[in-house]
Formats: structure tokens, C-alpha cells, sequence
């Protein structure tokens, strides 16, 4: 696989992973599934490990995107490495 230069693979992107919200103790995806805002029934006014949404592509992106400013972003997409020429 490693040695084919056609640039036809099936798997084009892989994300590496993600943060989670210590400050929290939330350990969801940020994928909007574990957004409290999401919630519906009478258990909402409980939910306090709120993960929200956050777009897993970032087109100006090539990779380890969950540092800010030095700092660890909690809830963030890990991203693998990309090269500039490949995004």
C-alpha cells in the first residue's frame, strides 16, 4: 500500500482521535452527540458533561490542531499530519 503513487485509495483522510473536556470529566466526541444544547426530555437541567460540536476537516489545517497559544484545547479533533501540498 505504502509504495503506490496513483493517489487512488480508498482511505483518503484519517482522523487520529480527539480531546477530551477534563475540566469537565466529559469524554464524548466532539461530534455534537454529547452537546447538552442537543438535549430533550425531562433529564436535560442534569447534563453538565456538555462536549458541543466541532468540524472534524479544517481545510487550512495540517495536523496536531488541538494546541492554541501553546495550551491543550479541550475538545478538540487531534488530526493527523498532513503535509501543505496534500490539503
Amino acid at each position: 500500500m505504502f509504495t503506490r503513487t496513483d493517489g487512488s485509495w480508498a482511505i483518503k483522510l484519517v482522523l487520529s482521535g480527539y480531546t477530551f473536556y477534563e475540566s469537565k470529566s466529559a469524554y464524548g466526541a466532539p461530534d455534537g452527540f454529547s452537546d447538552c444544547a442537543r438535549c430533550v426530555g425531562s433529564l436535560c437541567n442534569t447534563c453538565t458533561k456538555s462536549v458541543p460540536y466541532k468540524a472534524a476537516h479544517d481545510p487550512n489545517s495540517c495536523g496536531y490542531s488541538m494546541i492554541e497559544d501553546g495550551k491543550w484545547v479541550e475538545g478538540s479533533w487531534t488530526r493527523v499530519h498532513r503535509d501543505k501540498d496534500i490539503i
